[in-house]
């Protein structure tokens, strides 16, 4: 009977061995020993290398080249620029239609010929006393002194000096000298009520709004709109709106035989940014007569 070489025993013994021969070599020349059998593996498969990474690519590969990450960042910076851009045109389709509607409402006011001029508003001083605004127009755009100016039905001010290119515009709400402003306060137009009070408006310390004394019985509430009937005012202020009565309280001085009303006006005059001066036209006969 043939004996096996190959027995339990000694396959055991063997790897004993081979551990124990192993823990004794250096370590390189263990890896040296590890690494033959990988690599002969990679020879045996390197064949089928190339098929196997075209069928890894094909099922990895996006399904659109052209869209990578560096486009989506294009598109994303293309949209905020749009936003950005439709936010400008908006604002400026909001300025220009405030200033269709400021020319609309002095046009009906207006009974007479005159031109009405746009004028932006590129800096505004507030001082102690004095309130202006400087305009873009000038005596090169037709702005004469003493013109009026207006934001829609609503009275601003005076053109008080003239450049080539710009000009300033002197507020009513200015307090030097102290001044005041003859007006008619009257219910607004969805009103029927006959009522009117005629006043005489000055301008408070602070200088943002204007003060008026009555007596306890004057026809006046709250809500109420003051017009400007002052004669040493142009024709082309008259009828404009100065303000509305915002509040009504006893007169600090005789509380129970007089009122105190206050009228403010619609617009903060000092933050516009858009005004309309109103140029008077001269007819042919009247500029014949002065020659």
């Amino acid at each position: 009977m043939r004996r096996r070489f190959f027995t339990q025993s000694r396959v055991f013994a063997f790897a004993v061995v081979l551990t124990v021969v192993g823990c004794l070599l250096p370590a390189s020349v263990t890896h040296s020993l590890a690494d033959r059998p990988r690599h002969l593996l990679i020879t045996a498969l390197l064949p089928l290398h190339y098929p196997l990474k075209r069928f890894s690519d094909g099922l990895t590969r996006p399904a659109d080249q052209g869209l990578g990450l560096g486009t989506g960042v294009q598109l994303e910076r293309n949209y905020l620029e749009l936003l950005s851009l439709n936010a400008k045109l908006e604002q400026q389709l909001y300025q220009a239609q405030q200033a269709i509607e400021q020319l609309s409402q002095i046009r009906n006011l207006l009974q007479t010929h005159e031109q009405l001029l746009p004028a932006r508003v590129t800096l505004a001083s507030v001082g102690l006393d004095i309130k202006t605004l400087t305009l873009g127009r000038g005596s090169h755009h037709g702005v004469d002194q003493g013109m009026v100016v207006a934001a829609g039905a609503n009275l601003v001010g005076r053109v008080s000096s003239v450049g080539p290119w710009t000009s300033t515009v002197r507020l009513i709400t200015s307090t030097s000298p102290r001044t005041y402003l003859s007006v008619r306060v009257i219910p607004p137009l969805r009103e029927a009520s006959p009522r009117q009070w005629d006043a005489q408006l000055q301008v408070t310390d602070e200088g943002d709004d204007f003060v008026a004394r009555g007596n306890q019985d004057a026809p006046v509430r709250v809500g109420d709109l003051a017009y400007l009937v002052d004669d040493r005012w142009p024709p082309t202020a008259q009828g404009l709106i100065v303000g509305r009565v915002t509040s009504i309280a006893p007169d600090a001085k005789t509380p129970l035989l007089r009122q105190q009303v206050t009228v403010t006006p619609l617009y903060a005059l000092g933050q516009l940014g858009q005004v309309t001066v109103i140029q008077t036209v001269r007819s042919e006969t009247s500029a014949e007569g002065g020659r």
